[in-house]
């Protein structure tokens, strides 16, 4: 018997109270964060992966 899945919602997905504290950062902080993030995508993402944002992007999605 299978157990039966839990929907999820936002909750599951975002802390409130993270995105709260991130919405209250100047904006120049908000950029820099935004800038390690993809520095760190940039590293993490099979080249694979990152020829298929490719094309998306060229797309327009």
């Amino acid at each position: 018997m299978k157990a039966k899945k839990k929907e999820k919602n936002a909750d599951d997905y975002y802390n409130l109270d993270d995105l709260k504290n991130y919405m209250a950062l100047p904006a120049k902080e908000k950029l820099n964060s935004l800038e390690r993030l993809n520095a760190f995508f940039v590293k993490a993402v099979p080249a694979q992966n990152k020829a298929i944002w490719q094309r998306l992007k060229k797309i327009g999605w």
